[in-house]
Parts: structure tokens; sequence; C-alpha cells
């Protein structure tokens, strides 16, 4: 666990309030742009793993092939990054919805294409009939970002027998968003769409002031789920 100081709540607060809107997704695609430049230093100290989880799973179902990936709610290429120094050798490109965190990707020239564009229900991607052996979504479903239902316009691009993999916070301040996203899992898996094949629980953040401390003051970890699901 991590000790609590000034510096790091007030990190930590920075990040849930110049980043995150949650009454507002428009509102956070805009704090993201206007924020952008800052992400990539304030999330490492926060100590955020998650992308190293997705990457190394994503470059183990890789072995080693040169296939296709559509990372989405890329932001700054934190998940590229991590493959490109496991040493993937395919394709990614890259959707978000926020230009600056886009522009931040572009510049560490990881992607083959980077795209501008929100992820909502019903609204399909702008890759028409292609199809990807890999999507990745770190972070991504969550308040005030991507809604469960948007699990449906992902599995529109992914291959028969492809991979998604995506990571969603664990903690009391996301309960309500965990529990439309299992009902929408669960769906999905009724109706034959995918079949779950890896489920971790891993950590998000070194730190989660939303849920308290300690009588030594010290900060609980923030959690994620992990799952990775094969498209029928």
């Amino acid at each position: 666990m991590l000790q609590q100081t000034k510096d790091n709540v007030q990190l930590f607060k920075n990040v849930y309030t110049d980043f995150v809107d949650l009454s507002s997704a428009a509102n956070t695609i805009k704090n993201y742009t206007s924020n952008a430049t800052s992400y990539d230093t304030m999330v490492t100290e926060l100590g955020y793993e998650a992308p190293r989880d997705v990457a190394f799973l994503t470059f183990e179902l890789s072995k080693g092939k040169p296939v296709e990936i559509l990372d989405v709610a890329c932001g700054t290429g934190l998940v590229a990054e991590r493959l490109q120094t496991l040493g993937f050798i395919g394709e990614i490109d890259g959707l978000d919805a926020s230009s600056g965190m886009l522009k931040e990707a572009k510049a560490k020239t990881l992607y083959r294409n980077l795209i501008e564009q929100t992820v909502e229900p019903e609204v399909n991607l702008p890759f028409g009939d292609k199809l990807y052996d890999i999507i990745t979504c770190c972070g991504g479903l969550s308040q005030s970002h991507m809604s469960p239902d948007t699990l449906d316009v992902l599995l529109k691009n992914l291959k028969a027998d492809g991979f998604l993999i995506f990571t969603v916070k664990n903690n009391k301040a996301n309960a309500q968003y965990l529990l439309e996203l299992d009902k929408k899992l669960s769906s999905l898996e009724t109706l034959g769409k995918f079949k779950l094949e890896r489920f971790v629980e891993t950590q998000y953040l070194e730190v989660d002031y939303g849920e308290g401390t300690d009588e030594f003051g010290n900060v609980p970890k923030m959690m994620a789920k992990m799952y990775c699901y094969k498209k029928c």
C-alpha cells in the first residue's frame, strides 16, 4: 500500500476532476483534450498498470504473428507502448474521442492509423467491413466514457475467433456500472456472441482515495477486472 501524502492525494483528485466528469461524457472528452499533455505523467505517478496487463495478454494471444489490433479508447498510446517493448510485430489502429490524446499518441509513431470518434451504441465504427484479430479497450468501459451496450459495436469489427480484451475499474464508485456491465456480458454470452477465455483481477491504480484509508493512513489500491472474450 502507498502511504498517503498531500501530494499524491492532490494528484488523485486532479485526475478525477481535471479529466473525468461523471455527469457528462462530452465534458470528459473536452477535459482529456485540454489536459492531454500531462496525462502520461499523472497516471504513471499513480501507478497505472492496466495498460501493461492488457499488453501482456494481447502479446500472448498474438503468438508472435503479425496480427491486426484495434485499440479502442487508445488515449496517448500506453497499451501500444507496452506492446512495442514486448516485441509485437503486427499493426495497431487506434481510436479515441479526444483529439488531444490522439495528438500525444501520434507523436509516439506506434499506430498505423489513428481515428477520432466516440463509441456509442448502435453507431458503427468507421472501418466498414474491416475485421481485427484482437480489439483492446483499456479503461474505456466506464462511467462517462463507453456504456456496456457499446460492446455490440466492437464485436462487429472483430473476426470470428478473435479476442476482445478490456479492463473495468472494480471499486465502490463504479459499482452501478459493473452491475450493468455484468448484465450485458451475460446477455451476449447467452446469445452466443462470445465466450469468456480469461478473467483476471488486477491493479488499476496504486491508490484509491475514494475507498478511504486504514488506521495507519494507508490507501488501498484501485483494482480492476480484466476480461478476455473470444468471439463465436
